[in-house]
């Protein structure tokens, strides 16, 4: 009797054993995760920022899609309010390894010196690996020509699309009627912008078809308004 109880405590002792290492790996497994190298802020006091809220970006270790963080963890500043910026709608189909969720923190006071400050407090804080000012954003020109702009998928990129960035060239030139562009294709649609600047195409295969389409600057700018 006393072999089997004696047994038995050996037994009940290698399955804590077993259970309790069985723990410290999972828990382990949960930190192996290296965490991202911070990014510091630059920003100065002359910088255009709005002076009420702070864009935070988290370690891939301690994000989710859609988690909830309690406020507290970010500081004991007043806070007035986080929104998720990365929330999606279909939480359970989505799945990046690389996923960090980015925040917008809204704060109770209204100053540019405030941000900078809790700015720095954030940069001290485990799992923030970013903290900036929630920075002001200047749109582009656009030539009060370009009718349909707003339906050209190419100009400014979409998602999983590279534009050509032609809001940003535009800052600089709008085009120039001295400058004469020409289009290699079998012909363009006719629009209200293109119409007064096309000048006969030219038949550079010896076909008898002209297939380049020629033009001004502003003609090549009245395309990048075309849709589809």
């Amino acid at each position: 009797m006393s072999c089997i109880v004696s047994l038995l405590i050996v037994s009940l002792g290698y399955i804590f054993i077993c259970s309790d290492n069985t723990t410290v790996k999972a828990h382990r497994a949960a930190d192996t995760g290296h965490p991202d190298a911070k990014i510091y802020c630059n920003a100065t006091i002359d910088d255009d920022f709005a002076p009420d809220s702070i864009i935070v970006v988290l370690d891939r270790n301690i994000s989710g899609v859609n988690k909830y963080h309690d406020p507290d963890y970010f500081g004991n500043f007043e806070k007035a309010y986080i929104k998720d910026l990365t929330h999606v709608d279909n939480a359970a189909s989505y799945v990046n390894e690389d996923f960090r969720q980015i925040l917008e923190i809204g704060l109770t006071v209204s100053s540019k010196e405030y941000v900078l400050s809790v700015i720095d407090d954030l940069e001290h804080v485990e799992g923030v690996v970013s903290a900036e000012p929630n920075y002001i954003g200047q749109s582009g020109a656009v030539p009060s020509t370009s009718t349909n702009y707003e339906n050209q998928w190419g100009v400014d990129g979409e998602p999983g699309v590279t534009g050509i960035h032609a809001r940003e060239a535009w800052d600089f030139t709008t085009g120039s009627s001295s400058v004469r562009v020409g289009v290699i294709d079998t012909g363009i649609r006719a629009h209200v912008d293109l119409l007064p600047n096309l000048v006969p195409g030219v038949d550079y295969t010896g076909s008898g078809v002209r297939t380049m389409c020629l033009g001004t600057a502003h003609m090549w700018q009245a395309l990048l308004a075309l849709p589809g």
